[in-house]
């Protein structure tokens, strides 16, 4: 007898492909930022590196994550519960990766706020906050992809606007950098770039 099949996923190798590269991208721009020479970056091999880890990378990325999760059948607690782990786990990495700094700021030896270095909206905070608010919208809006393409234009737009906002206070402000700009530690706030995700959520629908 033949044993029973087992029931399989069906994955996009494009998006796959596409997401596998904009990770290794990520990862070596990172470790050239970290650890080459300056003449190294200066290169032309150096100058390829940031390129691809830069401008290119992160909206892939983000856009290759809305198409997966207008893929997803998962219900909204899902959403929530995966995209407080990826916020938790962003502020885990944050802090992991600057033990060192902070050991030298609480022996006096460096004068900083080690606030920023804690709390910094990076990839994975974003990641965690989108799949939050997709997770809503689908409730909302359900399959109706042309809702999610404004949903990204708008966002896009009215970003700027929201980066010109009043100063609010210090507390408010660590808060606000996942929100928006123009913090230095606000490298990937929810606006503009979940306008990515919206744009590859409604490209899948």
């Amino acid at each position: 007898m033949t044993e029973p099949s087992v029931n399989k996923i069906h994955r996009d190798g494009t998006a796959d492909l596409l997401k596998g590269l904009a990770v290794l991208f990520m990862i070596q721009v990172h470790i050239m930022e970290q650890f080459a020479t300056p003449d190294a970056c200066n290169s032309i091999i150096g100058k390829i590196s940031l390129f691809l880890g830069g401008p290119p990378c992160a909206p892939v990325f983000l856009a290759v994550m809305g198409y997966f999760l207008a893929s997803s059948s998962k219900p909204m607690i899902y959403f929530l519960k995966r995209g407080l782990l990826l916020f938790l786990g962003g502020i885990l990495l944050n802090t992991a990766r600057s033990v060192n700094l902070m050991v030298r700021i609480m022996s006096g030896e460096v004068n900083l706020d080690p606030w920023p270095f804690i709390l910094g909206a990076d990839i994975l905070t974003l990641a965690g906050l989108s799949l939050i608010l997709t997770g809503v919208l689908r409730l909302v809006f359900k399959n109706k992809f042309w809702v999610y393409f404004l949903c990204a234009i708008t966002v896009a737009a009215i970003s700027p606007m929201l980066n010109q906002a009043g100063s609010p206070g210090k507390i408010t402000m660590y808060a606000m950098a996942f929100l928006r700009g123009p913090a230095e530690w606000s490298y990937f706030p929810l606006f503009p770039w979940f306008s990515y995700v919206l744009a590859g959520y409604a490209f899948r629908l």
